[in-house]
């Protein structure tokens, strides 16, 4: 669980559901408190039900300073603060700095690493989607819808064109479905002439837990890297594995084009922005 934000209606919603689910271990990657109005009892929650918890950015003001943050989550860390300071009980109080005080700021876990934020910076660095893909059915709702029927693993995946193909993951497989594939072959960025197809990797995933076994074997693929794909491609032929190329619409943001285009498309979208846009793509 993540990112409770001082929301103890939402969190005891999900530790129910975890209940009903049989689940035996629940871990925090953090921001338990920040903007919502039960600080408190949010951390006795996470205490009390959590095996470890991690330190977010919103933990971290809460204890340090607030730095880089808006007006409205600034004002929530010295307000947090107040409220933990607030309780007339002394062994109470110390309790709860001390948990705030005394949490990881990253955690090793079956072969992962668990942070809040990046493995670089952990409390406080923002990463986000090299993939912008929208649709009113949600990428991972496709995944699942897929998942749902054959189990597994299953991966996202659109059209490259031919001048990009040597630096995706690429597909190859058998059209099992409307969009839907049998995946027999997984290369990491191969030149042209050797790409099965030109079905290319997006990062949306569902994956089967012992690829997380491959990944801890540090197993060096191309460019020298450890790659996702080498991972999943290991699972071929031992348990089934699935591409559904993605409906809607899709931009890799990786790339000022893609950026771009992403920027342009969310625009129009917005009643406020679609004139200017226009405006601008006629000069």
């Amino acid at each position: 669980i993540s990112d409770i934000h001082g929301n103890v209606d939402a969190l005891q919603v999900v530790l129910d559901d975890i209940d009903a689910r049989g689940v035996d271990q629940v871990l925090c990657l953090g921001d338990i408190v920040g903007y919502g109005p039960d600080p408190c009892s949010c951390l006795d929650l996470v205490r009390q039900r959590c095996q470890w918890a991690l330190m977010g950015n919103h933990d971290f003001a809460v204890l340090y300073e607030p730095t880089s943050f808006n007006a409205s989550a600034e004002a929530s860390a010295f307000w947090t603060r107040t409220q933990f300071e607030n309780n007339p009980d002394p062994q109470i109080r110390r309790q709860r700095w001390e948990f705030l005080g005394n949490l990881r700021i990253r955690e090793h876990y079956e072969g992962a690493l668990c942070v809040h934020a990046s493995p670089r910076r952990p409390i406080n660095e923002y990463i986000f989607p090299d993939d912008v893909i929208i649709h009113d059915t949600s990428a991972t709702e496709q995944l699942l819808q897929v998942y749902r029927q054959h189990g597994g693993s299953v991966i996202a995946a659109t059209e490259a064109p031919d001048e990009i193909v040597h630096t995706k993951g690429i597909i190859g497989g058998t059209e099992i479905g409307d969009g839907v594939y049998s995946v027999d072959a997984l290369v990491e960025k191969p030149a042209l002439e050797d790409a099965p197809s030109n079905l290319a990797i997006v990062g949306r995933y569902i994956l089967d837990n012992s690829v997380f076994d491959y990944l801890a074997g540090e197993r060096s693929g191309a460019g020298g890297e450890i790659q996702i794909t080498d991972a999943i491609a290991s699972l071929i032929g031992k348990s089934p594995v699935h591409a559904r190329r993605l409906e809607g619409f899709h931009a890799d943001t990786g790339n000022p084009g893609g950026m771009l285009e992403a920027a342009i498309h969310v625009a129009k979208q917005d009643p406020s922005l679609a004139g200017i846009v226009k405006r601008a793509l006629a000069e």
